[in-house]
């Protein structure tokens, strides 16, 4: 009961981000969330955008953690496409227009501090 009174307080695109996360038809690989993976010779999480821009994919680190990795993920989504992007948690958890102006390159520097 608790899901769906979480769900119907979700705005439409925060809702469908919600539902696509939750579905088993995602691809995840070895994580979870969406553009991680785990690093099979150092056990560490790697985060990229896969095939941004039609090129290959933007690596974009090494992570301890595998939900160090999903934010860092959030963030360049959101940078690319600000409220438009799918992200593996809220969009309420990030600032967006602040993280949408910021274009810097080091997405450590952009984590939130949990």
């Amino acid at each position: 009961m608790d899901e769906v009174k979480y769900m119907m307080s979700l705005d439409k695109k925060e809702l469908v981000g919600h539902i696509r996360r939750q579905s088993s038809c995602w691809t995840r690989g070895s994580s979870k969330y969406r553009g991680v993976t785990k690093n099979a010779s150092s056990g560490r999480w790697e985060a990229r955008l896969g095939h941004f821009s039609r090129t290959s994919c933007r690596y974009l680190g090494v992570f301890r953690t595998e939900e160090e990795a999903a934010r860092a993920y959030d963030i360049e989504m959101i940078k690319c496409k600000g409220m438009e992007a799918i992200t593996n948690f809220p969009l309420a958890d990030y600032a967006v227009l602040s993280v949408k102006r910021e274009k810097n390159t080091d997405v450590r520097k952009d984590l939130p501090s949990l």
